[in-house]
């Protein structure tokens, strides 16, 4: 589609611009829309070929630096294919100026005019500049709001222990509550990394860490499904067996000292049951009785059952050994 309207030039004769709308044989871009009074923009024209004349038509009061304009025309010759650039410096009045006479011509034998799309409007506003301040304001007048590098004095976070000390509030418009952002890469809700420090800010240490880390090293008998644990002078996991029942270090001996258990159980979770003590369980004579429902060393078990076999059940010393058997440890 072409529209075609008269503009007059610096020259008092008019020229047919026509405006085509898929039209890119030279691109215009501000860098802002927002200015202060008395501020600067950067605008940069792309052609996509050499040899254009360039007419942009200003709004009142706007200059170009270093650059002559008349009657508002900024007009250019230009030979080049890559972009140029000018500084628009904005008037001291406020208010909206709307860049809308804008054109471009190419070639040097082409006398059709081009219309610059899209319309821009710039806006220029009053800023009398002072404390920056955590208000959703632009205080200082740098087109920044409430920038986190040069706000002084944030107020501090709730929590302040552990590796929370020092933590500050974030500002948005307002200051804001802190999270784990603010808290930093060692915080946690809920204390669950062992390393000697107060991770969730409470003044304690590594705390609810007891048997709840990875498994322990020992998985047999009794130790089956037990985790280790962490305390609090802790920077690692440890094994912690201190909640297992029926745990017994050497199966051997008891932690108190009386004689090992004898309760068909691998207390100490090597694999293996009652070692050195074997259990006896069964009829071993035959006669129909559970003969011992203890324990006795290897040695000892040889010894008698040996000695056993040489009688019969008539012999005198039958009962004799069959009552050493249940006075055995364990039995």
């Amino acid at each position: 589609m072409i529209v075609s309207l008269l503009i007059r030039g610096i020259d008092n004769e008019q020229k047919e611009v026509k405006k085509v709308t898929t039209a890119t044989d030279v691109v215009r871009s501000f860098a802002s829309t927002d200015l202060y009074q008395g501020e600067s923009v950067s605008v940069t024209y792309t052609p996509t070929a050499g040899d254009w004349t360039l007419d942009e038509i200003l709004p009142d009061g706007w200059t170009v630096q270093g650059v002559t304009i008349f009657q508002q025309h900024l007009r250019e010759y230009l030979s080049q294919s890559t972009p140029v650039t000018y500084t628009f410096i904005a008037p001291p009045t406020l208010g909206d100026n709307l860049f809308n006479q804008g054109t471009f011509q190419m070639g040097v034998i082409d006398q059709v005019w081009y219309k610059f799309t899209p319309d821009v409007t710039i806006t220029v506003s009053a800023c009398s500049g002072g404390t920056l301040t955590c208000d959703g304001e632009d205080n200082d007048c740098d087109h920044l709001i409430d920038e986190a590098d040069e706000l002084t004095s944030p107020p501090l976070c709730i929590l302040q222990n552990g590796v929370c000390a020092g933590s500050t509030k974030p500002c948005s418009g307002s200051w804001q509550s802190c999270t784990s952002t603010q808290y930093g890469p060692n915080y946690e809700a809920t204390e669950s990394i062992c390393d000697a420090l107060d991770n969730d800010c409470d003044s304690s240490v590594n705390e609810g860490m007891i048997h709840v880390g990875s498994l322990n090293t020992l998985q047999n008998g009794v130790c089956a499904g037990s985790q280790k644990s962490c305390n609090a002078g802790s920077t690692s996991w440890f094994d912690d067996y201190s909640g297992v029942d029926d745990y017994i270090a050497t199966e051997d001996a008891s932690p108190s000292g009386t004689p090992a258990l004898c309760d068909a159980l691998d207390n100490d979770c090597d694999g293996d049951l009652d070692e050195p003590k074997m259990n006896l369980i069964t009829d071993t004579s035959g006669d129909g009785d559970i003969d011992c429902s203890g324990c006795i060393e290897n040695s000892e078990f040889t010894t008698y059952k040996n000695a056993w076999k040489t009688l019969g059940k008539t012999n005198p010393q039958f009962t004799e050994l069959k009552n050493k058997w249940k006075t055995l440890e364990g039995c």
